[in-house]
């Protein structure tokens, strides 16, 4: 047997024969397994929107994240503006 696995967002496997690692032969596709957050230990699917709620939770935190970052930027860069146009506006 020959193992395969697929991400959950792949509707159809598209590999149909693969090379068989035992005997090098061309091998039909016997079996398959989904596995990923989508799918518990024991294979049974689990609720989708569950995780697709951890995913975008995941995703909020990280974009959250970068705002801060980038605020922190964009103040930095306004004080070094209001510096820069004082030190011009001083100059005789």
């Amino acid at each position: 047997m020959v193992p395969y696995i697929q991400h959950r967002e792949n509707s159809r496997v598209s590999t149909r024969v693969v090379d068989c690692p035992e005997c090098g032969e061309r091998r039909g596709l016997v079996s398959s397994e989904r596995v990923g957050p989508a799918y518990r230990d024991d294979g049974t699917t689990r609720e989708r929107a569950v995780a697709d709620r951890e995913r975008l939770a995941r995703d909020l935190a990280a974009a959250k994240a970068k705002l801060t970052r980038q605020q922190k930027n964009a103040a930095a860069t306004q004080r070094r503006i209001a510096e820069l146009q004082e030190e011009l506006g001083s100059e005789p």
